[in-house]
């Protein structure tokens, strides 16, 4: 164990930053944008009765032309109500997500600021949605603000953002677009344009009423001096172009496994603290915002999270963490003897000895229990303690094999 330790810990100069993230539907690509802007202009945005129709290139939400600073500050509540979206997908199930009430936007309430050239929500976590129906979270993230010619006299802004399904995983990536004033907000125009699996191809839109509430906020400057801060610790992120110049392009020729570029939504290496970066391609091009791009990779994400946490542990208190019986550190409530020997390392590799499926000695590749009525069940609850869920995974019962044998 140890020898894993140092290997990990000796090579965070160096670290594969590799997402393989099969999802750009082919055949919904849209075409390269204009140089000058003809899509979200000013008279589409400040039109009330405007219906946007389709995806837009996603460099429309990205300044255009002879751009220039914004001419407003923005401080206060921008408001965006919970309305049915437009979809435009190949895999779509929509009958599954109406039942779930997945095609309403999930809207928000948030105050933001402006900070030179960025727009700021001052929420950044994870938000329950805004309305009756409360099928997504949502995560808003740091934009740009800016001043286009045709906006007469307006300044205009875009931020990204991820909504997220509460009963299953996902992250669904989107952008949203405005235009503002010191006592007006055109439009919210939003589309979403990358998620985490090609199982369900999702693509929403719309085009929505926004309202602004100018208000002072009471702790900005503090807040300004946060994200300034913030900014300085950013890991900074160069082209990929500039990693070929140095290595040569033939050496990382292979280096996403021969992989489609539309296949690929994030992908790039770590190194002596830069990240290079391949561009974020999307069915509708290049992501604006590739900083603040969330990957939701499922059962990576479980692996990884424990992995690393235990990792850390193992780096601060030794490898004898791995050791250690989960019975010595959590109340555990199951009807049987079975966690009596389990350790945190058992428990990281799938090996507890637990469980309702399959019980013969063979190991399975699947999962005994993925989409089984238990594991929905889990899902659906939404225990409110920590207890409610250890009490609910202590339910499931011994099989005849001890711990660290099968996987399962």
């Amino acid at each position: 164990m140890k020898n894993i330790t140092n290997f990990w810990y000796s090579h965070l100069g160096f670290i594969l930053l590799i997402l393989l993230l099969t999802n750009c539907a082919r055949g919904i690509l849209v075409e390269e944008a204009s140089e000058y802007r003809d899509e979200l202009t000013f008279a589409e945005l400040m039109d009330p009765e405007y219906k946007s129709s389709e995806h837009v290139h996603n460099s429309y939400f990205a300044p255009m032309g002879d751009a220039t600073h914004a001419l407003h500050d923005l401080e206060g509540t921008l408001t965006v109500p919970q309305v049915v979206m437009k979809i435009k997908s190949l895999k779509y199930k929509a009958d599954l997500f109406k039942s779930f009430g997945l095609h309403y936007f999930p809207g928000f309430s948030v105050r933001f600021f402006t900070y030179k050239d960025y727009l700021i929500p001052v929420n950044q976590g994870l938000l329950e949605a805004e309305g009756r129906h409360k099928a997504w979270d949502i995560i808003l993230s740091p934009g740009r603000v800016w001043s286009e010619p045709g906006d007469h006299g307006m300044s205009r802004a875009s931020f990204p953002f991820v909504i997220t399904p509460r009963r299953v995983m996902g992250a669904f990536n989107g952008i949203a677009t405005f235009l503002y004033n010191n006592e007006q907000v055109s439009a919210f125009r939003f589309q979403i344009v990358q998620q985490s699996g090609d199982h369900n191809q999702f693509y929403p839109f719309g085009q929505i009423p926004l309202q602004y509430v100018r208000s002072p906020i009471e702790n900005l400057d503090e807040l300004k001096t946060q994200f300034a801060e913030k900014l300085k610790r950013q890991t900074p992120i160069h082209p990929w172009a500039e990693l070929e110049k140095m290595y040569g392009s033939h050496v990382l020729k292979k280096f996403s496994g021969g992989l489609a570029t539309q296949q690929i939504s994030a992908t790039g290496i770590i190194m002596d603290g830069v990240t290079y970066l391949r561009p974020n391609m999307t069915p509708f091009g290049q992501f604006p915002y590739p900083r603040e791009m969330r990957h939701n990779v499922k059962s990576v994400s479980k692996s990884m999270g424990a992995a690393l946490a235990m990792l850390t542990l193992a780096q601060k208190y030794g490898d004898e963490v791995f050791e250690l019986k989960i019975t010595d550190y959590v109340k555990v409530t199951a009807e049987h003897d079975g966690w009596d020997e389990v350790t945190f390392g058992d428990a990281l590799n799938m090996a507890t000895g637990i469980g309702d499926e399959a019980p013969y000695r063979k190991p399975l590749v699947t999962f005994a229990d993925e989409n089984k009525p238990k594991m929905l069940k889990f899902l659906a609850n939404e225990p409110n303690s920590a207890k409610q869920w250890l009490d609910f995974c202590f339910s499931y019962g011994n099989y005849p094999w001890g711990p660290g044998e099968i996987l399962r």
